[in-house]
This record gives C-alpha cells, sequence and structure tokens, in this order.
C-alpha cells in the first residue's frame, strides 16, 4: 500500500471514464492500455495501436498538482475501478514511476483502489 504520493489529481469521474471508454477499442496484443502524462499545465490520455491507430485526449475538468509523471497502466482496470466508486469526482494519487496508483473517493475514503502501471518503451 502506497503510503505517501508525489503527485494526485482530482478529475471528473464522467470525463476521465468517458475518454477511456472512447479508447477501448485500440488494443496492443488484446490489452488495453492508456498512458498518462500528467502536469500542472494539462493532462493527457494517450492511447496507441500500431494497426489500429492511437488517441490524445487531454482531460478539462482534472486539478493536477505535484511532479510531473508519465506512466501506463491496463485502461480496462482503471475504468473498473471509477466505475466501482460511482462519485462524481475522482482522486488518483501518483507515489512515482512504477509505483502503485490509488484511486479513491475524495469525499469518502472508505473504498480504495490499487493499480499497478506497466512497463512500457515507447
Amino acid at each position: 500500500m502506497p503510503t505517501s504520493c508525489v503527485s494526485k489529481m482530482l478529475v471528473d469521474s464522467y470525463e476521465i471514464a468517458g475518454t477511456i471508454d472512447r479508447t477501448n477499442f485500440i488494443r496492443n496484443d488484446k490489452v488495453h492500455l492508456i498512458k498518462l502524462e500528467c502536469s500542472t499545465a494539462e493532462t493527457h490520455v494517450k492511447t496507441y495501436s500500431s494497426e489500429i491507430g492511437n488517441s490524445d485526449e487531454v482531460l478539462t475538468k482534472c486539478e493536477y498538482e505535484g511532479e510531473d509523471i508519465s506512466l501506463t497502466c491496463n485502461g480496462t482496470y482503471m475504468l473498473d475501478a471509477i466505475k466501482a466508486l460511482g462519485c462524481e469526482k475522482v482522486l488518483i494519487e501518483f507515489s512515482g514511476f512504477m509505483k502503485p496508483i490509488k484511486v479513491s473517493n475524495p469525499e469518502d475514503a472508505s473504498v480504495l483502489m490499487i493499480l499497478v502501471p506497466i512497463r512500457s518503451y515507447d
């Protein structure tokens, strides 16, 4: 369990869920990978497949603070975690590069989701 975070993002759950869902058909070896590129200026959700193409969307309803970070994770798992929380805003806390990601409801600490990043070479 991560005990500290280097950066965190408060994002509208409907916006990020819709963004991830729109990229669901872009898969690498049958795995739905998304790349999060987060900075205080803007946050990108990217996907890429050599056979299908790519997607790059900027989250507009997002508050980000902390270190800039870029990591890849399973988009299906991220989407499932966001939907399971069933809240309006989602708090995503990054504990560092290639370290677990905490996904939670900022108003209810009783449920916590943990995602593990995936090493990508892009």
